[in-house]
């Protein structure tokens, strides 16, 4: 069979299985190991050069020349790939000495490809190009698969058709968000039982009034749809309710100035929240280009979450918030149907802070809304007290210390509205069982 190497010369899992799937057990030419699985230099080098391919390509083929950000120029220098398997992939196991690897190194590249006399007839010997580089590192997360659908989703809803797929499936928004999924998957999060998160708003508490004299809960909760403002994932007329990590990234989002007067609620989440955290990059575990299924845009998703999420929290200015809202908010509305709580991103005026938008809004015996064909509330968004208990409300006026004027503890759980929520759960269980009766009673 001629020279030949074993799985015990490699570090790559992908390389030794496939070692020891088309070997036999013999003993390595180059690490000496014994009874190991065997196979011929030129069959391993061709698996590698597949793999090295599926990763890799000269300079200009694709990729053209590259960047350095450390001379700020372009350069048309790659790399040999020498260099690349033993320093980029490290493929080469410690069982070889610098000899042994240097000598297994060269032979592979010798001994597999095209032959000489292939060669001069135009067969591609591309792997004896001395500058490779990696394969569209010159665009980078923007030749991945999700950029493009954000891409495409974002210019259809803005500037062609925003409430009807108007092109039909091939301009679907759900479809081009689906292709973002598994982003999705990797981005979702447990806010914690007992989690505390901060609500403000600006109020002028009357002369000779003090914090008992008001109802807490109603001034601190999220505004009726009819009083509810263009945001970044909600459009006016949709009421979400909108909270910080803290108390200066509360009022840095509703940019309190020196001297105003505001109320900052104190909140606790009752029960475990499933949210989408938009504010981190997950690690994404890249499959060995050595493997059949090792999917190259992968290299550059962790880049692309990157920029996804910076775009979500940017600072966007008032005049351009028509517009520039409207990706974000029918994105919180996929989000929602695909049955997250809530979004977590951070903030653009607090770069220490975190928002979190949840999915909840006002309930109706809080704020005295029961008509609902008159003020148009969707009795599907779970009133907002079901998620979050209110345990004490600040007065506070923003000198640049933020000095509180008054503070008073809310007991929520002798609030009457609980009535309220416990006669909707009994009635939606009660549906429950009427629609498993009903379905039961058409079996015979």
């Amino acid at each position: 069979m001629g020279q030949k190497c074993c799985t015990e010369c490699f570090t790559d899992a992908e390389i030794g299985a496939y070692i020891k799937d088309v070997g036999e057990v013999s003993t390595c030419d180059y690490c000496k190991s014994k009874q190991v699985y065997c196979a011929s230099l030129d069959v391993v080098g061709d698996f590698i050069r597949d793999g090295v391919e599926r990763a890799y390509e000269a300079v200009y083929d694709g990729t053209g020349s590259m960047y350095d950000s450390e001379t700020k120029s372009y350069t048309d220098e790659g790399e040999p790939i020498e260099a690349i398997l033993k320093w980029d992939l490290s493929i080469f196991s410690e069982n070889l000495d610098y000899n042994q690897t240097e000598l297994l190194c060269d032979d592979l590249i010798s001994e597999s490809g095209p032959s000489y006399r292939d060669i001069q007839k135009g067969a591609d010997n591309w792997l004896a190009e001395q500058n490779l580089v990696v394969r569209d590192a010159l665009y980078g997360f923007e030749i991945t698969p999700q950029h493009n659908y954000w891409e495409t989703f974002k210019h259809n809803c803005k500037y062609f058709n925003r409430y009807f797929d108007l092109g039909g499936w091939k301009s679907s928004r759900a479809r081009f968000l689906s292709y973002l999924d598994d982003v999705f998957n990797n981005m979702k999060v447990e806010l914690h039982l007992k989690t505390t998160l901060f609500r403000s708003r600006f109020y002028i508490l009357q002369e000779g009034k003090t914090l008992k004299d008001i109802d807490l809960l109603k001034e601190i909760s999220p505004p009726p749809p009819n009083y509810s403002r263009n945001s970044r994932m909600s459009p006016a007329g949709m009421s979400y309710t909108y909270l910080a990590s803290d108390i200066d990234t509360c009022l840095a989002e509703i940019r309190a100035q020196r001297d105003d007067k505001v109320l900052i609620g104190t909140f606790i989440t009752k029960k475990k929240l499933k949210i989408l955290d938009l504010s981190a990059t997950p690690l994404y575990r890249v499959t060995s280009c050595f493997s059949p299924g090792y999917d190259h845009s992968k290299n550059w998703l962790g880049d692309f979450i990157e920029h996804f999420r910076n775009e979500i929290s940017a600072p966007i200015s008032d005049s351009d918030k028509d517009i520039e809202y409207v990706a974000t908010q029918l994105l919180a509305e996929y989000i929602r149907k695909k049955r997250f709580h809530g979004i977590k991103f951070k903030s653009s005026l607090n770069s220490e802070g975190y928002n979190y938008v949840l999915f909840c809004s006002i309930n109706p015996q809080i704020t005295c809304v029961n008509d609902v064909s008159m003020h148009g509330i969707n009795h599907q968004m779970t009133p907002f007290t079901t998620w979050l208990n209110l345990i004490n409300v600040q007065y506070m006026n923003c000198t640049t210390a933020y000095e509180k004027v008054e503070e008073i503890i809310h007991d929520d759980k002798t609030a009457n509205y609980h009535e309220y929520e416990q006669q909707e759960k009994e009635f939606m269980l009660k549906l429950k069982k009427m629609k498993k009766n009903s379905s039961d009673d058409l079996e015979f």
